[in-house]
Parts: C-alpha cells; structure tokens; sequence
C-alpha cells in the first residue's frame, strides 16, 4: 500500500503576516490554536509546525513584507550579487531622475560594466536576470513622451560636440562601433 504525502501548502507573505499579526495581539494563543484559527478561516491546511517556522522567522518575514514586489509572492529571494544589482539601481535613478529614457540593452549593459568593475565573471546576464531585477526594484517599462520629458539640448549639443571630437581622427567605418562605446560608457558615467 502505498503511502500517501501530504499536499504541500505555501503561503504567501501576505497570510504569513497575518498569522504573525495574529499571534502578538493573541500573545496566550497556542501554536495549535493558531494553526486551527487559520485553517477554518482560509479553508487550507495549516500544520502547527508551519506557524512555528513562521513565528520564528518573524523579523525576517515582516522586513521582507516591504521589499517585495508584491504580497501575493511566496518567497523573498534576494539577488546573488547585491553589491551589482545595488550599483545599477542608483545608477538608474540617477538616469531617470534626469528623464533619460533607458532601455533594458542599457541596463544589462550598464549592469555588464559594474560586473567589470566589481570582479563579477561567471554571471549571465540574461532577460530573465533582467526581468527579476526590474521586479526587486519596481522597475517598469514607460514610455517618456513630451518636452518636459525629453533629455535637455544643451546635454544633446554637448553629446554630439565630444562625440565629434572623437571621431574625427577615425576611420568612417568604425564610427558606429567607436560611437556605441561613447553612448554607452561614457555619456552614463556616474560620479559615485
């Protein structure tokens, strides 16, 4: 006879806290009590050992609360190299704070160039890494439209005269690569 498993049950962080919230204004509650309380209410199992691990990783939970995305999400995974992701989220919040619009080939690009900078070598950069990063940070994708919201002509008019200066001692042909590299690494320098 086969034996049979128990049905797995992840709760969101958002029933996590809950349950926290429960048992502090409930402070004589017992973990049973708790677990049968949330039971009935959300019509799930909840195993007594689960309001355990949750009351015991109460700081954690309440603290990931706010960082995350969304409630509804199950876990807090944070990013492998905080230190890369941690750059690159100032670096963009200086860049749209300024209303440049940057693009997710800017981003990994920018994110690339931090790697360099901080050792990174054996990470890949990927849509997927992209995506999750955008979720961490709330990041989405707009549209910046009008002149208000345009990058001001006195920084394109400079843009244009350094790029000039540049090239003009380079073959034609290599211009385009020559003026990538200007885009990329130079006009988004940061000063931190």
């Amino acid at each position: 006879m086969a034996s049979l498993k128990r049905k797995r049950t992840a709760l969101d962080i958002d029933k996590k806290s809950q349950i926290i919230k429960y048992a502090e204004s409930h402070p004589t509650a017992t973990q049973q009590s708790i677990s049968n309380h949330f039971s009935t209410i959300w019509d799930i199992t909840v195993k007594r050992r689960t309001v355990g691990d949750i009351l015991n990783d109460k700081a954690k939970i309440l603290n990931s609360e706010s960082d995350l995305g969304s409630p509804a999400r199950k876990r807090h995974r944070s990013a492998h190299h905080v230190d890369l992701e941690s750059a690159l989220y100032v670096w963009f919040a200086n860049a749209r704070a300024q209303n440049i619009p940057i693009s997710d080939d800017i981003l990994k690009t920018k994110a690339q160039k931090f790697g360099d900078e901080l050792g990174i070598q054996t990470f890949h950069y990927s849509n997927g890494w992209l995506n999750r990063f955008k979720t961490r940070h709330k990041i989405s994708s707009q549209v910046i439209s009008g002149e208000s919201a345009g990058i001001p002509t006195a920084l394109i008019d400079e843009g244009r005269k350094k790029a000039a200066d540049v090239i003009k001692n380079y073959d034609p042909r290599m211009c385009l690569i020559l003026t990538k590299r200007v885009y990329f690494t130079d006009y988004f320098q940061t000063d931190n």
